[in-house]
C-alpha cells in the first residue's frame, strides 16, 4: 500500500517579494557601494597626500622658533611677543660680564607670571621654569639647571626681561601650531 500525497504550494508570492527585491533592493545596494567606493578613492588621491605633505614639510607638527636679544637697559625689553598658538619649550638668560640683578615677565595668553631683583651670577646660564607654590600660586624660578617646560598658549606669548644696568643676554624656544 503506498501513500501519495500532492501538496500543492503556491510560491508566486514569495517569487514576487524576491523579485521586488532584486529589482529594486539589490542594483540600490549596488549604487550605494560604488558611491562609496568613489568617495574612499577620492580621499585617499587627495587627502591622505595632503597630509603627508603636511607631515613632510612639520606643517601638523608646528615651527620651532629660537630667538635671542641682548639688553643693557634698566627697563623691560621684549624678548617674544607673539600671538598665535602654540608652546613655550625654553627660556634662559646669562650674564656676560658682571653680576647684577634681572627682572622677567612671561606672559601666557594675558596672565602674568614674573620674578623681581634676581641677583644673577657674572658670566652664569640660567635656566627658567615655572613652580607652584603655597596656594596653588604659580611663580617663574631661574635654575642653573635645565628643566624642560612645556607651557601652552592658546592666544599669545611675550616675554620680557631687564637687566639693572648690567649687560645680559636672554633667549627662548618655543612652537608654533
Amino acid at each position: 500500500m503506498a501513500n501519495n500525497y500532492n501538496l500543492a504550494v503556491n510560491l508566486a508570492p514569495v517569487q514576487a517579494v524576491v523579485d521586488a527585491i532584486r529589482a529594486t533592493d539589490v542594483p540600490t545596494l549596488g549604487a550605494l557601494i560604488t558611491t562609496v567606493d568613489t568617495v574612499v578613492d577620492a580621499i585617499r588621491a587627495t587627502d591622505i597626500a595632503t597630509i603627508t605633505t603636511a607631515i613632510t614639510n612639520k606643517a601638523i607638527k608646528g615651527n620651532h622658533t629660537r630667538v635671542t636679544n641682548h639688553t643693557t637697559s634698566g627697563s623691560y625689553v621684549d624678548l617674544v611677543n607673539i600671538t598665535d598658538i602654540g608652546v613655550l619649550t625654553g627660556v634662559m638668560f646669562w650674564c656676560v660680564g658682571a653680576a647684577g640683578n634681572v627682572d622677567m615677565r612671561i606672559t601666557i595668553d594675558g596672565i602674568a607670571y614674573e620674578f623681581n631683583t634676581f641677583s644673577a651670577l657674572a658670566t652664569t646660564c640660567y635656566w627658567v621654569y615655572f613652580e607652584q607654590g603655597a596656594a596653588g600660586v604659580i611663580f617663574l624660578v631661574p635654575s642653573t639647571t635645565h628643566i624642560p617646560i612645556a607651557a601652552e598658549f592658546d592666544t599669545s606669548l611675550r616675554i620680557e626681561y631687564e637687566a639693572s644696568g648690567i649687560d645680559i643676554y636672554a633667549g627662548a624656544m618655543y612652537s608654533v601650531i
